[in-house]
């Protein structure tokens, strides 16, 4: 969320007309667009002290809730991006959809800067390359199963490696086509047992996921390098907190993993970093060094 909504808002008045100050930051901004612009706005009746009600802007109606920011000033954050639809599902709204697209922009150009190529896979996928890799039965519970109208079964996608490999194969011929790196920003689907942590943790997300085809494992580290300085130059570019932690692969496969995570005092990971050099990994991945 990185664009700050503020709001000074009079504790004595009710039903007074306030103005919402939409702070975008440098490289948030679309070309020729003011730091700063300000959409008038109505409070429905409140009194002192509540913390929620309705919002209109533009002729449409929000609920929204308010976010201490600091106790020195009488500055508060409007929570009005999304909207809990069912659990783990969510629907954006405009102030929210706005910064989606905006993240989305960013990660793209930085994606395409590393020379990576994008392409786009569908969400609803036939059992075969998920049955020849195991995956339909290794997901248990998590994978979103149906049938078609002529009972064939399919599922929507928790994730794409089949399918960029699948295009891989039938695309290119020789080894010397490669290395090859390709990435898509997608809609996912998975089935947790307890969506948590708003658009974080839910059924229904969008994942920018790409991989690289190399000839060996040189092109496959210089591959990983190159997507390694990617990620950091997009978080950078996004104002992120983040560390960068040995983890587990997972379902996703492959003989090594890192994670950037962004701490929080309401994260669910934990990770360990030792004071004396620059190792760091999530509790699940950490080794002790032999003594």
């Amino acid at each position: 969320t990185s664009t700050v909504n503020t709001l000074r808002l009079p504790t004595d008045q009710r039903g007074s007309q306030y103005a919402i100050q939409l702070e975008v930051p440098a490289e948030l901004r679309r070309p020729g667009e003011p730091y700063a612009a300000t959409i008038p706005g109505f409070f429905a009746p409140m009194r002192p002290g509540e913390n929620a009600g309705h919002f209109m802007v533009r002729g449409a109606e929000y609920d929204w809730a308010f976010k201490e920011r600091g106790k020195a000033e009488n500055r508060k954050e409007l929570l009005a991006y999304v909207r809990r639809v069912a659990p783990g599902i969510f629907s954006w709204l405009p102030l929210g959809y706005r910064v989606y697209r905006n993240v989305e922009r960013i990660v793209r150009a930085e994606m395409d800067a590393a020379g990576f190529q994008e392409v786009h896979f569908p969400a609803l996928l036939p059992r075969e390359p998920y049955e020849a890799t195991n995956r339909w039965t290794e997901y248990g519970d998590n994978l979103f199963r149906l049938q078609d109208r002529r009972k064939n079964d399919m599922l929507l996608g928790p994730t794409h490696e089949e399918l960029f490999t699948l295009m891989v194969k039938g695309e290119y011929s020789s080894y010397k086509d490669l290395p090859v790196s390709l990435y898509q920003i997608q809609t996912k689907y998975r089935d947790e047992a307890r969506p948590r942590a708003g658009i974080l943790r839910g059924r229904e997300f969008v994942m920018k996921d790409s991989y690289s085809f190399d000839v060996d494992d040189a092109g496959l580290q210089a591959s990983y390098d190159r997507h390694r300085a990617a990620y950091i130059s997009t978080f950078d570019r996004l104002g992120l907190r983040y560390v960068i932690v040995s983890a587990q692969s997972g379902a996703m496969g492959g003989s090594a993993s890192e994670e950037f995570l962004a701490p929080c005092d309401s994260g669910e990971d934990t990770y360990v970093r030792c004071s004396g050099c620059d190792y760091a990994a999530n509790v699940e991945a950490a080794v002790r060094a032999a003594v």
